[in-house]
């Protein structure tokens, strides 16, 4: 994953992976100025280690408090002697895999870590406090890119720092095979893109966000998923690309993930839509994937509008008109758990 800042740069090559953060579609001619999972069941997890509440297949959610629950486990990673409840998960991994473990929506301040087939005090084989990828939650915990072997069980701990407890959201994934090879299949029930293919002196009026007068946008439907068939390509030589922009609104900060498989090299992120057009000429974060290669891009967004952008990576010859690719968008509206004020509190001690 790459991220764009709002500050300018001049970027003085029109190399490739330079062209990725951009988000226009006339290619530059000399220099480029460019500015620089679904709610729980509520089960809960078990007090200890031998009463785990048992993870039969990922993805997993779950919901509940601790406040009810006695202090059992501890783990430095790095705040000591905390006196907070805990809950545990137990997960047997029936494959080697890699996962993500979060509590970022929870309401207090929360800390994860996990042993490997036994309670092993003081040698978890991953802990984390506080993870600042969590969104506008400085204090939530992330476990990312946790590598799990087949036949072995993990017990997830959640607990706090400091002695705090109160209601949590669980979520743990199985990280996608980004990077691995895929076909362009078009899935029954998709949403059609809908855009006629381009051809040289095409005039794109049609989903070319800000890249068209006045701007157009594909607004997509009110789902917790979304899969879209579309099309990208070159045409006007090698000076114009297609560039589609999809339009999501999120009523709360959420999780949203992009996984993109298409028959170009392909540029995908999104931008914040609340700075408008004039303000908008590159990513708040975007990442890139080569041809028939599955690309995964995962943000934590705050609430408000944003727009989903794809197209070819560049202006890469061999691309014309045509060329398609599969989007699927996922886990824009879930309502998230109230956040708690603990956090200011906790700041005043660090």
């Amino acid at each position: 994953m790459k991220t764009a800042t709002t500050t300018f740069a001049v970027i003085l090559a029109l190399a490739l992976v330079a062209a990725a953060g951009v988000t226009t579609n006339e290619r530059p001619l000399k220099n480029v100025t460019i500015p620089i999972p679904s709610k729980g069941d509520s089960k809960e997890g078990g007090e200890t280690i031998e009463t785990a509440l048992l993870i039969s297949s990922l993805p997993f959610d779950d919901t509940g408090s601790t406040c009810d629950n006695i202090h059992n486990y501890d783990e430095a990673c790095p705040y000591t002697a905390s006196l907070s409840p805990d809950v545990v998960y137990e997960y047997v991994a029936p494959y080697d895999m890699y996962v993500d473990i979060h509590t970022c929506e929870s309401g207090y301040d929360t800390k994860l870590y996990v042993y490997e087939n036994a309670y092993t005090p003081g040698s978890p084989i991953a802990c984390n406090d506080d993870n600042v990828n969590c969104p506008g939650e400085m204090y939530r915990s992330w476990i990312e890119s946790l590598s799990l072997t087949m036949g072995n069980t993990y017990y997830i701990v959640v607990d706090g720092y400091g002695g705090d407890c109160g209601d949590y959201q669980f979520h743990m994934y199985e990280l996608d095979n980004e990077g691995g090879p895929c076909d362009v299949v078009c899935p029954p029930g998709a949403v059609l893109e809908g855009e006629p293919t381009c051809y040289d002196g095409y005039v794109d009026t049609y989903n070319a966000g800000c890249n068209s007068d006045p701007p157009t946008f594909f607004v997509l439907p009110d789902a917790t998923h979304t899969v879209i068939c579309g099309e990208s390509g070159i045409y006007n030589g090698l000076s114009t690309r297609d560039t589609d922009w999809y339009e999501i609104t999120l009523p709360v900060d959420r999780e949203v993930k992009l996984t993109i498989c298409a028959e170009f090299p392909v540029v995908f992120g999104f931008i914040d839509a609340s700075l408008g057009c004039p303000g908008t000429g590159t990513f708040d974060y975007y990442d890139t994937a080569s041809v028939n290669t599955k690309g995964v891009l995962s943000e934590y967004l705050p609430a408000g509008t944003w727009w989903i952008f794809v197209s070819t990576n560049g202006w890469p010859e061999g691309y014309p008109c045509g060329v398609q690719y599969v989007l699927d968008v996922d886990g824009v509206h879930v309502s998230p758990v109230e956040s708690a004020s603990w956090s200011m509190v906790k700041a005043l001690y660090r």
